[in-house]
């Protein structure tokens, strides 16, 4: 333990300057380089207040990343941290990360006024979006060293104990991952993280109330946080294989999944009450408890003509189809071909570790000492948290002792197939739930989502990290094969890759993943 905690920090440290380098590198790819969108800088090139009045350097620098990160996506959340959802378009965003810039506002706001001197001078509205984009960077970081630590622990209690390597290379892949532009800016995915790897590790400790916490949470920050369901189902299947009660089981089960669910249900709620204005809000202006939200409702205005979406179908889904061309096959066009090759590296990555669990549980490696006992055992033996016995010993423990013996007496020297199966087993049959999420975002992004954000979306899932380190792994050890070492190479190219192209064409407002 003291060995993981001293490599852990060693390796945060390692982040630290990695974060330094990257900002110092964004700063200067944005100031050498012209915007491909301007439009953005219309809110930073004015200066907002009278002739007399000077900047500091805690201003010029406010402003300068300020300038440089605020792109894409964070346009639309600082939109909404400042005005709240007034168009259709803003609920294709959901509402936690903006919620939590406008409470840290204040802050910045305090500190920009410090950095400038003069009569009668202040920073005013105008300025004000300079403090909510300092307020998602300052977060969207702070999320990212938080969602970094709990990954290690997530890694060390998941993946097997025969290789203590393979965690610290998964943190090592973490820290510099493809995403690496979007973990700076006013974006979801930091704080997203954190939320899903602190749900998945408290079910690891069997707080199942807590985890359905943290997981309601990461519902109310993307959409796809509803996936974290999954988890929750194979954490049930674990108990019904080791404990008694089904009933109780099954209902807590009900339970937490409807609160996971709720955030997108209510903000659907709130986009056909501030755009279909359906009768129910009548009824809601009676209740003391919902008068203020109808009456910030009624002064949105009264719709000019109600909504297509309002009689048919949703506004989440509505958005997305209709402002980001999402849908079935809807991206399968020949002028797409490029986002599909930007996103085929990560797509391929997610692919190959569920085939690898598939190709290595096929063969039954995963089961304990006797195999399982029947078809329930054999799907939720595979699942994210070891299954205690009721003696407390651990179930899982002859299968992790096979896992080592097999890695090392099967090498990884050998075919396409054998080589799919060891991946598998050094991913271990306690990452099997993560990988099914890992597998249905892969599918989502590949089938329905606009393509080229799989590289971001498939790095908010700890498996798919947990895969480019099993695939990795080999070309540490001694007398390590040619192929070996081409893997790795080539996984550590498409991560640093990544994250230097991404931040050259991200903060220069050029389109990206």
């Amino acid at each position: 333990r003291k060995q993981n905690m001293s490599a852990k920090f060693q390796l945060l440290k390692f982040a630290i300057v990695v974060r330094v380098f990257f900002f110092a590198l964004a700063l200067g790819f944005n100031h050498l380089f012209k915007d491909y969108d301007t439009s953005t800088e219309l809110n930073y090139s004015a200066k907002p207040w009278n002739s007399n009045c000077s900047t500091s350097v805690v201003f010029f620098i406010g402003r300068s990343f300020a300038s440089t990160w605020d792109r894409w996506d964070g346009v639309h959340f600082t939109d909404i941290a400042m005005y709240g959802y007034r168009f259709e378009h803003n609920f294709a965003f959901f509402p936690l990360l903006p919620a939590l810039m406008r409470m840290v506002t204040p802050c910045f706001h305090s500190l920009l006024n410090l950095g400038i001197s003069g009569a009668e001078c202040e920073v005013h509205d105008y300025d004000d979006r300079i403090s909510f984009v300092l307020s998602g960077i300052f977060l969207s970081n702070v999320f990212f060293f938080l969602a970094a630590s709990e990954f290690f622990d997530l890694s060390v209690a998941s993946l097997p104990k025969s290789d203590p390597h393979l965690p610290r290379l998964a943190f090592f892949l973490f820290l510099i991952q493809p995403a690496t532009p979007f973990t700076f800016a006013a974006y979801t995915e930091p704080l997203f993280m954190f939320l899903i790897l602190k749900g998945m590790n408290a079910l690891g400790c069997h707080r199942s109330l807590a985890a359905t916490f943290w997981f309601t949470l990461a519902s109310s920050v993307r959409s796809n946080g509803i996936m974290s369901s999954v988890n929750i189902v194979y954490y049930t299947g674990a108990v019904l294989c080791s404990r008694p009660y089904p009933v109780v089981a099954l209902a807590t089960m009900s339970i937490s999944i409807a609160f996971i669910v709720s955030p997108s249900i209510l903000l659907e709620l709130y986009g056909s009450a501030l755009f279909c204005r359906p009768s129910w809000i009548n009824t809601l202006s009676e209740s003391p408890l919902f008068r203020e939200l109808v009456s910030e409702i009624a002064q949105h205005g009264p719709p000019s003509a109600s909504p297509s979406w309002c009689h048919r179908g949703g506004l989440y889904a509505y958005v997305q189809a209709n402002y980001w061309g999402v849908g079935l096959f809807k991206y399968y066009s020949i002028s797409q071909i490029p986002n599909f090759i930007l996103a085929a590296p990560a797509l391929c990555l997610a692919f190959t570790g569920v085939l690898s669990l598939v190709v290595a549980h096929s063969k039954s490696v995963h089961c304990a000492a006797g195999g399982p006992r029947n078809i329930r055992d054999q799907v939720f033996g595979l699942v994210d948290f070891s299954i205690q016995r009721r003696d407390g010993s651990d179930s899982c423990r002859p299968c992790r002792e096979m896992v080592g013996r097999h890695v090392v007496e099967g090498g990884w020297n050998s075919s396409v197939l054998q080589r799919l199966e060891n991946a598998g087993i050094a991913l271990g049959s306690a990452t099997t739930g993560a990988v099914v999420v890992m597998g249905l975002l892969a599918a989502i992004a590949a089938l329905v989502a606009n393509v080229q954000v799989a590289t971001r979306l498939l790095c908010t899932c700890p498996a798919f990290f947990w895969t480019a380190a099993a695939l990795s792994r080999p070309a540490l050890e001694k007398n390590c094969s040619v192929w070996s070492e081409r893997i790795f190479f080539a996984i550590i190219t498409f991560y640093v890759g990544y994250g230097l192209i991404g931040t050259l064409l991200f903060t220069n407002f050029l389109p990206w993943t």
